[in-house]
Order: C-alpha cells, then structure tokens, then sequence
C-alpha cells in the first residue's frame, strides 16, 4: 500500500531546516505510536552517520482522505520531527531521505 509521508528537519527544538515527504510502499498503514524504519535505502546508498538520527520515525497523526466512489483511500502518515545539532547534519539526512527512499526535500 502507497502511503503519503510528511517529515520536519528541525536543527535544535526551534529552527527550521526543512521538510520531507513522498510516497512510501508499506505493507499495511501503520498505526499511530507505532514507527516506520528508514533503515534500508535503496541499493549504493550507504547510512547514514548522525547523531540524533538512527531511521527510525514513530507515527504522530494519521490523515485518511477518500479518493473516490471506488472506495480506495489516500493516506497520509505524519511522522515525528527529525531533530539534529547542525545544518550540515540536517541537509546529510535529507540527502539519504532522497537518495535512500526516493523521496522529496524542501530546504525553508
């Protein structure tokens, strides 16, 4: 099942680096509380090495929008922020999110 994911990067518990989000094939919506692991990347993307990240994301909302009369669903899956110590820690993170699982970065 394709969900929808949305991500904050935060530098520290205030600022802002950035946002991702995507598409992610999932065995099953995952409930909230529970956490999806951005552990394996795709093949030639090595982890990721910063502190504060280890892949792993707990489900904070979960928000099911119908599609159709066909009764298929668009979910999106809100996980926690990612909170890192530097910019370049952030923007590595963002960069393996991208290369490893084919999602999309927004720099704020």
């Amino acid at each position: 099942m394709k969900v929808h994911i949305d991500v904050s990067v935060l530098i520290g518990e205030k600022a802002a680096l950035g946002m991702v989000s995507g598409e992610l094939d999932l065995l099953l919506v995952p409930p909230i509380g529970s956490s999806i692991a951005l552990t394996r990347p795709a093949e030639g993307v090595g982890p990721v090495d910063v502190p504060g990240f280890n892949g792993l994301l707990k489900v904070e909302k979960l928000l099911i929008y119908p599609v159709d009369a066909k009764l298929q669903v668009y979910v999106t899956v809100m996980l926690e922020d990612i909170i890192v110590y530097t910019e370049k820690d952030g923007k590595n993170v963002m960069d393996y999110l991208e290369r490893g699982f084919g999602l999309f970065s927004v720099e704020y």
